[in-house]
Parts: C-alpha cells; sequence; structure tokens
C-alpha cells in the first residue's frame, strides 16, 4: 500500500488511518486533508501495526472490525511495544463492551459512526492537545526568517544563513521567547558553561555578531530591539510583512479548502455509484437464505457488508440509512434462528433502505460553498478615527466589526448580534459606563469585554474589574495593539473546545450547567450515577472534572481523592460544586486534591470565570 500524503511537505501533522471500506476510506481522507492532515492509508491492522512502528504518527485513527488483525488487537499489540500514538477507534459497532475492550486495550477515544466530520476533526484536535503535539513546532520564525530546530539550519528568504554556535543559540533563544526582556547577565547564564563565563561585552559582540550576519543575508530589519539598562528583546515582526503573510495564508486556504470541497462531491457521487451494487449483495443473501443455501461463510460476509455499509452511509450524511444498515447486520448475526420470519424481515429492511438512499442527503456543511465567517467585534461608542482605522483592516486579520454609538442603538437594531468579543470604549461620565457595563454583562454574560480606557489608574481599573471584562487597554493605543489583543482572545476562545466531565446526582444542575458553558464551545458529558464515574471518564478522557460534593454511596470528596490517585488523571483539575459553602467543606475540598470551589446556588458569570481559568491553565 502506497502511503498517500498531502501535497504540501510541510505540514507536519500526520495521521494514520486503518479503514477496509474503500468508500468510508476516500471520504475519510479528504475531510482529513482538507483539515491539513498528512494522511496514511492502510487496509487491515496488520499493515496498519507494520506503519505504526516504522513512521511516526500523531494519531491513528482505527476501525474496530478490520481484516487480519481487528481494531481492539491492533491497540492491544501497539501498546505492547510501548507505542505512545493517541489511538481514535471510529466504528459503527455500538456494542459498549466492544468500545469499553477497545479503550481497555490502549485506544485513547471513539467516535461513532455516522459522526459529522467536524465532530472527528475536534476529537482528533483534542488527542493531539492531549498529546501535546500540536503546539509544539519544529521551526521557528520571525517573518521571513526560519530557524529549523531539527536541522539546525536557518534561512532567510530561504537562503541559508551560516551562524556559529553561539549564534544560533542566541536566535533561537530569542525566537522561542519572543516578549521576553533578556539582560546581558541572563544570556550568560543561558548560553555558556558554568566554568566559563565571559564578561557582558562578549554578548554586545554576540548580538552583533548575529545582526551583521543577518544583514549580509539580506536582512534590512534590525531583529534585536536595544533596551538601555535592561537588555535585549525581539523586535515584532514589521506590520506590512504580516498582512502580506496573512493575505497569502488566507488565499491559500481558501483555494485548498475549494480543492477539499471539490474532492469531497466527487467521492460522494463516486459512492452513489457503488451504493446499489453494495445493497444488491444483501440481496443476494435473502436469495440464498429463501433457497436455503445460504452457508455460514456467506452469511458473514453479509454481515460485514452491512456493517461497512452502516459506516459509509453515516459518513455521507444517510443517518437513517445508517441506522437500517445497522439493523440489517444485527438481523444477519441470528438468522439462522426463525429464518422465515428472519427473511421477511431482512425484505423489509433492504425495501426500506433502498428508498431512504434514494432521496438526497441532508447538506453537509462540506458541501456548501465556502463562505467565510470571521468572530465579530461589537464595537460600542469607537471614535471615528480609531473605527476607520480598525475598518481597513480587521478583514486582514479574520475579524468582523459592527459599531454602535452606544447600547440603545443596539437594543434598536432588528437582525440578532452574536459577537465573539466585545470592544467597550470607555470615556464617558463614571456612573453611565458602569451602568453600561452591567447591562452588557446581563445581555451578552459569555462574551469576554475588551476594555479601551482615557485614564490608566488602579482606581478605574478597579471599578470595572466586576464586569467580565478581559483585557484593559489604555489610551494611547494602536490599532495594531487592539488587533493583537483581540486575536489573542478569540485564539483562547477557539481552542477552548475541551472536554468537560460534570458529576452530579441531579439531572437538572447537570442541564443547567450545560446550558450555561454550552455558548463557549465546551464538548459537555454529564454522569448522575457515581458507579459509572470511572468508566465515564476514562472512556472520555476530559480536560476538566466538575464533583458535587454531596452524592448517594460516594461523594465527591472520594472521588476526587480517586482521581489523584491515579497517574494518567492526578493532574486533572477538578471544581468542586455544592450547597455547602462552610469553611469546613472548603479546607476538606483542597485537601483530597481539587483546585477550585464554587458554591451553589451556581451564579453564571462565576462558573464561566472559574471553568475558563483551570482551563487556561
Amino acid at each position: 500500500m502506497k502511503r498517500t500524503n498531502w501535497k504540501d511537505e510541510k505540514r507536519d501533522m500526520k495521521i494514520l488511518l486503518i479503514e477496509d471500506d474503500q468508500a468510508t476510506r476516500e471520504y475519510l481522507v479528504s475531510v482529513l486533508e482538507t483539515n491539513h492532515f498528512v494522511v496514511d492509508v492502510v487496509f487491515d491492522g496488520q499493515e496498519g501495526l507494520e506503519y505504526a512502528r516504522s513512521w511516526e504518527y500523531d494519531a491513528i485513527v482505527v476501525d474496530l472490525q478490520i481484516p487480519k488483525i481487528n481494531g481492539i488487537s491492533f491497540c492491544r499489540e501497539l501498546r505492547s511495544h510501548h507505542k505512545k500514538t493517541p489511538i481514535l477507534i471510529l466504528t459503527a459497532c455500538q456494542e459498549r463492551d466492544k468500545i469499553s475492550k477497545g479503550l481497555d486495550a490502549g485506544a485513547d477515544d471513539y467516535v461513532l459512526k455516522p459522526c459529522d466530520p467536524t465532530q472527528l476533526i475536534s476529537r482528533i484536535r483534542a488527542l493531539l492537545r492531549r498529546g501535546n503535539n500540536i503546539f509544539s513546532s519544529s521551526v521557528l520564525t520571525w517573518g521571513p526568517l526560519s530557524l529549523d530546530v531539527v536541522s539546525a539550519q536557518v534561512t532567510y528568504q530561504q537562503q541559508e544563513v551560516n551562524l556559529r554556535n553561539q549564534e544560533y543559540h542566541l536566535l533561537e533563544l530569542f525566537l522561542r521567547h519572543p516578549q521576553r526582556i533578556f539582560s546581558r547577565s541572563a544570556i550568560i547564564e543561558r548560553l555558556w558553561q558554568a566554568g566559563d563565563i565571559p564578561s557582558e561585552s562578549a554578548v554586545t559582540n554576540l548580538v552583533k555578531d548575529v545582526r551583521r550576519k543577518l544583514k549580509a543575508a539580506g536582512m534590512t530589519e534590525n531583529i534585536f530591539e536595544t533596551l538601555y539598562g535592561l537588555g535585549y528583546r525581539l523586535k515584532p515582526v514589521p506590520t506590512d510583512f504580516m498582512e502580506e503573510k496573512m493575505a497569502e495564508q488566507a488565499q491559500e486556504k481558501t483555494k485548498e479548502y475549494e480543492e477539499g470541497i471539490t474532492l469531497i462531491n466527487q467521492l460522494t457521487d463516486k459512492f452513489l455509484l457503488s451504493l446499489y451494487q453494495r445493497i444488491t449483495t444483501l440481496e443476494e443473501t435473502i436469495v440464498l437464505l429463501q433457497a436455503d443455501k445460504l452457508s455460514i461463510e456467506k452469511r458473514q460476509q453479509a454481515q460485514e457488508e452491512a456493517h461497512r455499509l452502516a459506516g459509509s452511509l453515516g459518513t455521507y450524511g444517510y443517518s437513517k440509512g445508517s441506522q437500517l444498515a445497522r439493523s440489517i447486520e444485527t438481523l444477519l448475526k441470528t438468522v439462522d434462528i426463525g429464518k422465515s420470519i428472519k427473511t421477511d424481515q431482512l425484505v423489509k429492511l433492504i425495501t426500506e433502505l433502498k428508498q431512504k438512499v434514494s432521496v438526497p442527503k441532508k447538506e453537509s456543511i462540506l458541501n456548501s460553498d465556502p463562505i467565510q465567517v470571521y468572530p465579530l467585534i461589537l464595537g460600542i461608542g469607537l471614535n471615528e478615527s480609531l473605527l476607520t482605522d480598525l475598518q481597513q483592516k480587521v478583514y486582514q486579520w479574520k475579524l468582523e466589526l459592527k459599531n454602535f454609538s452606544d447600547l440603545e442603538e443596539i437594543s434598536n437594531f432588528l437582525d440578532p448580534i452574536n459577537p465573539t468579543i466585545i470592544l467597550f470604549n470607555l470615556q464617558k461620565g463614571e456612573n453611565k459606563n458602569l451602568q453600561d457595563l452591567r447591562q452588557l454583562q446581563e445581555q451578552f454574560s459569555t462574551i469576554p469585554v475588551l476594555i479601551i480606557a482615557e485614564k490608566n489608574n488602579l482606581s478605574d481599573r478597579l471599578k470595572v474589574s466586576h464586569y467580565g471584562i478581559k483585557k484593559y487597554l489604555v489610551e494611547p493605543v494602536s490599532t495594531q495593539d487592539i488587533l493583537e489583543t483581540t486575536q489573542t482572545v478569540v485564539s483562547s476562545l477557539s481552542s477552548s473546545q475541551r472536554n468537560i466531565m460534570i458529576m452530579d446526582d441531579d439531572p437538572t444542575i447537570i442541564t443547567a450547567i450545560r446550558n450555561l458553558l454550552h455558548p463557549w464551545g465546551f464538548i459537555i458529558t454529564g454522569v448522575n450515577q457515581p458507579d459509572q464515574f470511572w468508566e465515564i471518564l476514562t472512556q472520555t478522557n476530559p480536560d476538566l472534572l466538575l464533583l458535587d460534593l454531596e452524592m448517594p454511596t460516594i461523594n465527591g470528596l472520594e472521588l476526587c481523592r480517586i482521581v489523584r490517585q491515579d497517574k494518567q488523571y492526578n493532574k486533572l483539575p477538578i471544581l468542586i460544586i455544592t450547597v455547602h459553602t462552610e469553611v469546613k467543606y472548603l479546607q476538606q475540598s483542597f485537601e483530597a486534591g481539587a483546585n477550585d470551589f464554587l458554591g451553589k446556588p451556581i451564579v453564571k458569570s462565576e462558573l464561566v470565570a472559574r471553568v475558563l481559568n483551570q482551563i487556561n491553565k
């Protein structure tokens, strides 16, 4: 089997896909490649093991029911060789015991077919985050300057720059810490051995040497900023280069997206052409069954075809057809018992399946035109010059902007407004400011607020700190600073699609918390039976655990201790939620290993703040 790689060799997120059904395999490859993953594809578990041992992958996606070595055996065998690559089980099988066996065998997560492509990508990215793979880049850049830490090669505009050992490490130090100021003594501590301490003038000469070599390579900008009396810091990348680079990336991503959608639509057409042949295979099973000539081998083949068909139909958007195919698979398992009744049921199911797949499937987001929807900045009271400058640049930063003079104008606006972040100009009377912020918090309770203020003093900062303020900028402030700050906040929100598990014996509390956290994009798993706690915890691998303190049979403190005793989960953030807010319960919670404590009744803004605080940590 040839390795199937995305055409851009610079992409380094590599996935191994093990799937024996051709239609499903082609579709998944297209979805993964459209989302910028490199994909290697194999058809059976034996070949999958060979690939997984021979190559380094960021994640492995494997079906449970595959030839030669099934998915469970694959996981067990791979883990026995001490391979820690994250494994995602993707299967149409809904038998919980098989899924549990797969997780016990070493899989990290599972997704049931049919699954939405965006859900699959989200789960894969969650695995990559937990494996600390997604943000560990081997290439450090500053505009057109690039440093490859693997090959120890430095290039400027793709031309190699020859640096001595300490020159290389100096450049790497600043590229790894772009916002940090390094004194000369701090640089000496990091770059020279303990027995070979030079004078601080050696650092000055080293910085000059790097500047000179970069200038000789064609760099006109001075990459290092000298802060007299403090040391050195990496300068920001020039704005014109950033804007040009972002425009190129946006154009490239749009092109790749359109190519990916075209390919997915072509594969969908191909799948539909093959569909009736696959159903014919199931109809032949009925003929053999009626003639009493259905062998065990033929029945097994038909059962496997129904299983693969269930996965394929779900992948391509036919959820009802997928359910029917799964019912056919289940029926074939017991076809030898009361076969006349089973024959009638099979005929009915296959007839209904043919009718369902002849109806055009529901449009998927992957089949729609690639309309760009950018995060929305809701501006309130921005001055005219700042507003004009922002409007000219927001699209280059993949953002949108709507500005209103005040909250009254927003209330009169007919169309619904769903901002990602609020940019609030704090330049009015004091009482009016606080009143507007209070109203903002009520109307947009889960939306972060970025303040632009006239004054820079503790009193003003303290007054507005209770109203969900995410960032506080003081005039004069540049458009660049505002957009950079906004982008940082937006990025933290978009990367916050983490798994949260809630353990509470009251289902209404679980529902209430889910509704409060849903606007933030979290994946919520609720459990109200304490005896199911460990099973669900190990299946979902949450990024944050919310525990009720008082529950039947097992209380929250006991569960907290159990989690802290486990090697895999001993650092999992835990937030205790309880009606018992006395000091002794607070102390007991922290002694048991909790990270934070929240009292009932739950205050929405406090819950969101504490959850985001733990997630960000």
